[in-house]
C-alpha cells in the first residue's frame, strides 16, 4: 500500500511538473461505421500494466486525456471485450504504442473497435431430445509466419436443455466447432454386464461425423452464429481417444462395432 501510495506520488509530482499533451479521439464500431458512445478508455504506460487513466466515449464516441510526453498503451471497449489501439484485423493480438510530445498529432486518434462475436447452439439425439453434458469444442483458424494454424480456444458442456454458447469471441476469424457426447444409457447402473454399449458418433460442424468433412464457420465482428448439431447413436464397444499436442488436446471417442 505504502509502495502504491509512494508511486502515485511520484507521477502526480511529474505531471504537475510537465508540459500536458493529448491523447483524444474517437472510438468507431468497424461493425455500424458509427462512433462507440459509452465505451471504456483505458491509457496505460507503455508496459500497458501501469493506467495512468480511464474514462467512458462521450454521445459523439469522443475521449480525451492530457499527459506529459512519452509513450503509451491505449485501450478501449465495450465490458464483454477490450481491444489495443492501432489493430486493424479483430483477430490481429497486435496494437501500436501512442506516441505523445510536440509535434506529434495525438489530439484526433481514430480508435476502431471490432465488436465481439458468439457462436451458441443446441445438441440434441436423433429423437429431438436435448443432449446433456456433450463436451463442445471450439477451435480457431490463423495464419502464423504464414502458416495455417488450427488451436483449441475454448470448450464447454451443454446444459440440460441440450444449449451451448461460447462469447465473447474475436469475430473476423475462422473456427471449428465439435461436439462428443455419452448418452445416459451408458451412464445408467442398471445397465447389464455384457450388454451392447450405446454411444453417439462425434460430430462436426456442418453436422458430419469424419473431422476430414468439417467445415469453417467464417465469423464477422459482431456476428452470432447459430451452428446446431444432431448426434448419432451406434452400438459397440466405446474407445476414449485423447491426442495431445504440447498444451493443446482434443478428445473424441472411436466406436469399435
Amino acid at each position: 500500500m505504502i509502495r502504491q501510495l509512494m508511486l502515485l506520488f511520484a507521477l502526480v509530482s511529474v505531471t504537475f511538473g510537465a508540459d500536458l499533451y493529448p491523447v483524444a479521439g474517437t472510438v468507431i464500431n468497424t461493425q455500424s461505421g458509427s462512433a462507440l458512445e459509452g465505451a471504456q478508455v483505458i491509457l496505460y504506460t507503455n508496459d500497458g500494466i501501469t493506467r495512468v487513466g480511464a474514462l467512458r466515449t462521450d454521445s459523439t464516441g469522443r475521449f480525451r486525456f492530457q499527459v506529459p510526453a512519452g509513450a503509451y498503451h491505449l485501450r478501449a471497449g465495450l465490458r464483454d471485450m477490450m481491444m489495443d489501439y492501432g489493430r486493424r484485423r479483430a483477430d490481429n493480438g497486435f496494437g501500436s504504442a501512442v506516441m505523445v510530445g510536440p509535434g506529434k498529432d495525438t489530439g484526433n486518434l481514430v480508435f476502431h473497435y471490432f465488436p465481439a462475436a458468439a457462436i451458441s447452439g443446441r445438441v440434441v439425439d436423433e429423437n429431438n431430445d436435448p443432449v446433456e453434458n456433450a463436451l463442445v469444442q471450439l477451435l480457431r483458424e490463423s495464419v502464423v509466419n504464414g502458416l495455417r494454424v488450427t488451436k483449441a480456444v475454448g470448450s464447454t458442456l451443454t446444459y440440460d436443455s441440450g444449449y451451448y454458447r461460447f462469447g465473447p469471441i474475436v469475430g473476423d476469424a475462422r473456427y471449428f466447432v465439435g461436439v462428443t457426447a455419452e448418452p445416459w444409457l451408458a451412464r445408467s447402473p442398471g445397465r447389464t454386464e455384457g450388454e451392447p454399449v450405446p454411444a453417439y458418433l462425434s460430430a462436426y460442424h456442418p453436422n458430419v461425423t469424419e473431422a476430414r468433412e468439417a467445415q469453417a464457420i467464417a465469423l464477422k465482428p459482431g456476428e452470432t452464429r447459430q451452428v446446431d448439431f444432431v448426434l448419432r447413436s451406434a452400438v459397440g464397444a466405446t474407445l476414449d481417444v485423447t491426442v495431445r499436442s504440447g498444451a493443446e488436446s482434443f478428445s473424441g471417442n472411436l466406436i469399435l462395432s
